[in-house]
């Protein structure tokens, strides 16, 4: 696994076979393949019809039998209200599906499909606790106008997401959230629909932000949500996902897949830029600290504790303006892992 030249990939079929290079765990191949088997006739791709400029695209996943489905708000932003919508579902040539607008937030829009004789698939939604920092996630998603594709290799990196310098409701994960993926279902290993993508970075490679889903319930609750505990892929083989004890350990191994058991080093690093004319936010300078110093801890998380800008003009005519940026950080590295009978361990 090499996460440096992950985060510096910026083309979509680099960024594709860097996902596909951290995938190679068992579990988490297993997990992918059932997944997607789950999901490929729930998740739809949305446009706006007929097209505007821009084609606003975005991905959704229908939550009810009766055919709600929810996607991303600020992707279909550019299409009039009065403008109809459809959705596709089993690929970009799938068959078209009729959509009405029901309500939307800031993130997220509800829309009603047509209706039909047979009940539509719907997701399982995930009831808390939703994922903690570390845990292996996954999208699936229409990602820059290519095909229904599933994004592996993921995690939730951060429950604390700054944009523009701003905490948000969000979280921080390293999943490649391009143009299209707005509105795609993030799932755990046991298939659970556990958040929703609602953008990348705009500046760095492998940060996206997800929305938990029990941030999405004022949406969710129009639709009649019912939130599980498991997931369609909770249980792949009967020993699968198992946490073992110490004491009992044959057969189990420690993977990434099985999620993080402790961070070994915890500690808070502050830095500072000093008086440079560079103007930018808080948050992007902060992000730069987090790619330059990342190659000094082994597989490291960041949770941003601070950021701060300061800006001052000196006595030149016209004045210059200089700024100073700070970020404080709480890394924690040298992961140990959960031990777990697994298809990881090669059983």
């Amino acid at each position: 696994m090499r996460p440096r030249i992950c985060a510096v990939q910026k083309r979509l079929l680099a960024v594709f076979a860097c996902l596909l290079t951290t995938a190679g765990h068992g579990y988490a191949q297993v997990s992918a393949k059932c997944i997607y088997s789950e999901y490929e006739k729930i998740v739809g791709v949305v446009e706006a019809y007929p097209p505007v400029e821009g084609d606003p695209v975005a991905t959704g996943f229908t939550v009810s039998a009766q055919g709600h489905f929810v996607t991303a708000a600020p992707a279909l932003w550019k299409a009039n209200e009065k403008m109809p919508l459809r959705v596709r579902f089993g690929g970009r040539n799938g068959p078209v599906v009729a959509a009405g607008r029901i309500e939307s937030d800031d993130h997220l829009m509800l829309l009603q499909l047509e209706k039909k004789a047979e009940p539509y698939p719907t997701a399982t939604l995930g009831s808390e606790p939703l994922a903690s920092v570390g845990d292996p996630l996954f999208a699936i998603g229409y990602p820059k106008g290519f095909d229904l594709t599933i994004f592996v290799g993921g995690a939730l990196t951060s429950r604390n997401a700054f944009v523009q310098s701003t905490l948000t409701t969000w979280w921080q994960t390293n999943i490649e959230i391009m143009a299209g993926m707005n509105g795609a279902p993030v799932f755990d290993v046991g298939g659970r629909v556990v958040g929703v993508a609602i953008k990348g970075h705009d500046e760095f490679a492998r940060v996206g932000y997800v929305l938990p889903l029990a941030r999405a319930d004022t949406i969710l609750d129009k639709a009649g949500a019912v939130y599980k505990d498991t997931g369609p892929c909770s249980e792949i083989t009967p020993a699968e996902n198992a946490t073992v004890s110490d004491e009992s350990t044959a057969g189990a191994c420690r993977d990434p897949s099985h999620g993080v058991e402790k961070w070994n080093e915890v500690q808070e690093v502050s830095r500072e830029s000093g008086w440079i004319p560079e103007e930018l936010d808080a948050e992007k300078w902060c992000a730069r600290v987090q790619n330059s110093i990342s190659k000094n801890y082994m597989l490291p998380q960041f949770e941003v504790l601070e950021t701060e800008r300061r800006m001052r003009r000196d006595g030149d005519v016209p004045p210059r303006v200089w700024y100073l940026y700070s970020c404080k950080l709480r890394v924690q590295s040298n992961p140990s892992y959960l031990l777990k009978l697994s298809s990881a361990c090669g059983n």
